[in-house]
């Protein structure tokens, strides 16, 4: 049995500027009642709700989108591209007849626009700026005081730049995207005031974090019951996996880096492994609440996919294999040579997308939470900049988990072109912020009905 009670913000600290924050225990009183006296099951404080925006940039293809043989808001049969979520299917809502209206009511150059109205639902103004903090931005600054980091922004592209960034400051500019893994683990598990080369060496050599930590572990022990140690063990069982997966990266010999192309251009795969799992544990360890996690960005670019035979090589010109290029030819299957066709490539490329995605919602609906799993309180929404084509209407948002109890997924609803404003106030209530508008005044008609 438990001898004492413990912070929800407690975590464990050692050596070299080591913290590890510590998932909900029986301990922090997530057995409890409101009055604050040990109860029963029924009056145990709910587990916090968290918030995940997905993106990928370059829109769907329609035809290939939308759920077929419908029947029902259940009875649905998924379509090709939604197919990598069949084991997560009553987990999700997909979205229909929501358009992107902010994003035409300003300065537009086909993708730009897109991007930065997803989370703000605002309209660009010149020189690319919009009217209000974009939706995480807004949940850091009213949830953001109960975790050590208000909010946490990944993206296979660093730094911040208003072309495929989803999180946006008023007025102008907004948070820096991290992309390497080793440095995502240093924000979720180092002091911040840690040297950051410095965490390097000490994993490079493998002497783990959770080893600097065993000490004050075993001061905490006598406070906590069997249940909770089960929690914290497989916690840091977690993140010892986390730690021998970096690792392995970084014991390996420096390359020249004018030979060898950044890792999330030779293959993205791995990354977003490793970003799954961080993400998985900072929502277990409650260390933050609001993620954002961005691939690259929409529009023109050289966007090549090597790692499934879709490279620059053998492709001068520019027309077959680049993913936005392509994605303005999704309905051309005319076969290019060796088998390949605009369409083909660019379907391919979005299923990786989409398989990444039901990967980390599955690791997601894995995780153990204080009640159920972590995914059942928390809202992932996932979009794009555009349909297809630049066209913002019919728009690909994909909604996942139940939100504490806020939505009700496994099911296939159809709007009639309403803003996704509405979509916005929807999953800021659902993380208990209140409000009945978010972004451009006048597209504003409170939250968007029928996902509870």
């Amino acid at each position: 049995m438990a001898s004492g009670r413990i912070s929800r913000r407690a975590a464990l600290r050692g050596a070299a500027g080591a913290v590890i924050a510590l998932p909900l225990l029986e301990a922090m009183g997530c057995d409890d009642p409101p009055g604050g006296a040990p109860g029963a099951r029924s009056g145990r404080a709910a587990p916090p709700r968290r918030f995940l925006a997905t993106y990928i940039p370059n829109g769907m293809a329609p035809a290939q989108w939308w759920p077929s043989n419908v029947q029902s808001e259940t009875q649905f049969d998924l379509s090709p591209s939604l197919a990598p979520f069949a084991a997560v299917r009553d987990e999700m809502i997909v979205l229909r007849g929501i358009t992107l209206a902010s994003a035409l009511l300003g300065v537009q150059d086909g993708h730009r626009e897109g991007s930065m109205a997803l989370l703000t639902g605002s309209k660009i103004g010149p020189e690319w700026r919009v009217d209000n903090d974009s939706l995480d931005i807004h949940l850091a600054n009213q949830l953001g005081a109960a975790t050590r980091l208000p909010a946490l922004q990944l993206g296979a592209v660093g730094g911040w730049a208003n072309h495929g960034s989803l999180s946006h400051f008023k007025h102008g500019g907004g948070p820096d995207r991290l992309v390497q893994p080793l440095d995502v683990f240093a924000q979720l598990f180092g002091d911040p005031g840690l040297d950051p080369a410095e965490l390097a060496r000490l994993i490079k050599r493998r002497k783990s974090v959770l080893d600097r930590v065993a000490s004050d572990y075993e001061a905490l022990s006598p406070k906590i019951g069997g249940a909770d140690k089960q929690r914290i063990d497989a916690h840091l069982e977690a993140i010892r996996t986390v730690e021998l997966t970096i690792g392995k990266e970084v014991v390996c010999d420096p390359p020249d880096p004018g030979a060898l192309p950044p890792i999330a251009d030779n293959d993205l795969t791995p990354w977003f492994d490793a970003m799954t799992q961080l993400i998985v544990l900072a929502f277990q360890c409650d260390i933050t609440r609001v993620i954002t996690l961005t691939f690259r960005n929409g529009g023109g670019g050289s966007s090549y996919f090597p790692w499934l035979g879709l490279s620059f090589d053998g492709e001068p010109d520019y027309g077959y294999r680049e993913h936005h290029e392509i994605s303005h030819f999704w309905e051309d299957f005319t076969d290019v040579g060796n088998g390949e066709s605009k369409a083909g490539n660019f379907l391919a490329i979005l299923d990786w997308h989409l398989q990444q995605l039901a990967k980390l919602v599955g690791a997601l609906k894995a995780a153990p939470d204080a009640e159920g799993s972590v995914l059942d309180h928390t809202a992932v929404l996932h979009g794009s900049e555009h349909s297809w084509a630049h066209d913002k209407n019919d728009m690909p948002f994909l909604l996942f988990g139940r939100a504490g109890g806020a939505f009700k997924p496994g099911r296939y609803l159809q709007y009639g072109g309403v803003p996704h404003n509405q979509l916005l106030v929807a999953v800021m209530n659902a993380m208990g912020v209140p409000g009945d508008s978010f972004g451009e005044p006048s597209l504003n008609a409170g939250p968007l009905p029928g996902l509870g």
